[in-house]
């Protein structure tokens, strides 16, 4: 179930400014990860990189700093604790990270039983609004805050991270752990559905 929309963030907190990783070029973090494997005091920079792109991701669910923060911190405990098993893919190590706060924070909801927080400001709305053309931002936010009950929280998972966290699909596909294909399908099925959904209140709108 989803609990509370925040279409505008003021005075947000400073690691929600910027989400987008400070990214490591890709042959010296594969360097950083093999030299943590060995000892796992280089594994710093990676902890710097990521750290707050993982808190942002994890707040924009939960709406609870203090919240965010425990299972940030445990994400990359869990990460440096399970370091010998990861193997190098066709994704970026920070899919791996988010992979592990996807889970986590999916398994503090089931536990906690408390209500994912869903979070809408002008970045999402303007990613989906290049992909759904054709619609202002304001019909695409009320569209989507009417019809967050029929969305399931798979649905609007594969929104968050497309939109927001700027994910391709293959990234998508691991972090959900389906394949990339079935992420792409998945997305462009549900930009249909949305778009069909505000063509039809438009006509409605026009009667």
């Amino acid at each position: 179930m989803f609990k509370t929309i925040y279409r505008n963030f003021s005075n947000r907190p400073y690691f929600l400014e910027k989400h987008t990783p400070n990214e490591i070029p890709k042959l010296r973090e594969i360097e950083i990860i093999n030299q943590s494997k060995e000892d796992i005091k280089h594994f710093r920079p990676l902890y710097e990189s990521y750290f707050n792109a993982i808190l942002n991701y994890v707040y924009q669910k939960v709406s609870d700093k203090e919240v965010a923060n425990d299972i940030t911190s445990y994400v990359f405990l869990k990460a440096m604790t399970n370091l010998n098993r990861y193997k190098i893919q066709s994704v970026p190590f920070s899919a791996w990270l988010y992979k592990i706060a996807f889970n986590e924070t999916m398994l503090y909801f089931r536990r906690s039983k408390k209500m994912r927080t869903i979070s809408l400001d002008n970045q999402l709305i303007e990613g989906m609004q290049q992909e759904i053309d054709a619609f202002s931002m304001e019909s695409i936010l009320k569209m989507i805050e009417e019809e967050l009950g029929n969305l399931s929280s798979v649905e609007f998972e594969i929104i968050e991270l497309r939109f927001y966290q700027n994910k391709s699909f293959r990234e998508i596909g691991y972090i959900l752990g389906c394949t990339e294909n079935t992420a792409k399908v998945k997305s462009h099925r549900l930009i249909k559905k949305l778009k069909a959904e505000l063509s039809k209140r438009n006509c409605h709108e026009e009667l």
